[in-house]
């Protein structure tokens, strides 16, 4: 009887997840949809922001330039989409052999738009 006792209050608050460590989504249905297009792409390195780039490799078999946490170079991915100046965002995507940048506004740097939905895709040349 203690043993019972003793497992039903080890798991009974196994189902309860508390509010601060809920779980949050990551990215939303029109970055999800972005990344399918890209699924359907040659595998190669994505320039996207940091916040997406955590769930690219997962979706789209494309290896980021940088996450927030655990891979690549975030600091590059930031200093790119902070960027105004087209030279120096392309030195960026040569550095890492970057084949397609996505990004969640427009860029006017002369790449070749490839997806333009919510999300914008290039391919760079």
């Amino acid at each position: 009887m203690i043993f019972i006792i003793i497992i039903f209050f080890t798991f009974k608050s196994y189902w309860d997840i508390p509010k601060n460590i809920d779980l949050y989504q990551i990215i939303d249905n029109d970055e999800y949809q972005a990344l399918l297009f890209l699924l359907a792409l040659p595998k190669s390195t994505v320039m996207a922001p940091s916040r997406i780039s955590t769930a690219l490799y997962a979706t789209s078999r494309h290896e980021p330039v940088g996450t927030y946490f655990f891979y690549g170079d975030r600091s590059a991915c930031e200093l790119f989409f902070s960027s105004e100046d087209c030279r120096e965002r392309q030195e960026i995507l040569d550095r890492y052999e970057v084949k397609y940048v996505l990004s969640e506004s427009k860029i006017d740097c002369g790449w070749d738009l490839i997806y333009d939905k919510k999300d914008y895709i290039y391919k760079v040349r």
